[in-house]
């Protein structure tokens, strides 16, 4: 239990940063809430890969992805975020797929 701590701080700890200069939020309460979702979140993924192995740790991350992603869509009236403008917050995604023959 305590190496899932550790992980799950070392997640939320590298990802917040990140999240908070993309939206441009700097209160220390917007900081501990997006730490404390990336702290949960970590234990969830943990918990998908202890039932499931990594497929399931990997599924369970694109759908989360991909609710994020279609979330942000509809909070942002369907305009790309290349419109958005750079205050927004708003980032350009890109998915590549690859099939190795």
């Amino acid at each position: 239990m305590p190496a899932r701590l550790v992980e799950a701080t070392t997640f939320a700890a590298y990802h917040v940063p990140g999240d908070l200069t993309l939206s441009g939020f700097t209160s220390p309460v917007v900081l501990g809430v997006a730490f404390a979702d990336r702290f949960l979140l970590a234990l969830w993924l943990q918990s998908g890969y202890d039932d499931g192995g990594l497929a399931e740790s990997v599924f369970d991350h694109f759908w989360l992805d991909a609710v994020q992603i279609f979330a942000d869509y509809l909070l942002s009236s369907g305009v790309p975020a290349s419109q958005l403008g750079a205050s927004s917050g708003a980032q350009v995604v890109q998915i590549k797929f690859s099939i190795p023959l």
